[in-house]
């Protein structure tokens, strides 16, 4: 192998660097590997969100939980705005259970309504499940694209 051409003909160098790049990227398939092993127990209501919105995503049980754990759970009251149009934005909200409606100048946006079901009713899923996750991405690239 190139390693050991390296070391017999005492080329440090990239013999150091094929060993941090090797060692690297076998540390990461080990990260990888364990997280997709890893054993999660969920809730019924809890595997039925992640096969709602997320299991066809290609999202992880555990990345699941993970986002899970650092969600917050809001009751919206019925005819209550949730978002006004071009509004900044500090979080992504996910509409778990209930239907939303958008619109834009009283004209309903079909695309962004949310029904129970539609992830099976829907070729892609339920896009109108998710608010906010232009503005986020948008937001995210933005600071990207400074650093």
């Amino acid at each position: 192998t190139g390693m050991t051409y390296f070391l017999m003909n005492r080329l440090f160098p990239p013999l150091t660097w094929a060993s941090v790049f090797g060692m690297t990227n076998a540390y990461n398939i080990f990260l990888i590997l364990e997280e997709r092993s890893d054993k999660v127990t969920m809730t019924k209501d809890e595997q039925a969100l992640y096969e709602e919105h997320f299991l066809a995503h290609g999202v992880t049980p555990k990345q699941f939980m993970i986002v899970l754990e650092k969600a917050e759970v809001i009751h919206v009251p019925k005819d209550q705005i949730i978002v006004r149009a071009n509004a900044q934005l500090d979080s992504v909200y996910l509409v778990v259970s209930g239907r939303t409606e958008a619109s834009i100048l009283g004209r309903h946006l079909t695309y962004a309504s949310s029904l129970p079901g539609n992830h099976v009713r829907q070729k892609g899923g339920d896009s109108g499940a998710w608010i906010g996750e232009i503005n986020f991405l948008d937001s995210f690239w933005k600071k990207e694209q400074i650093q």
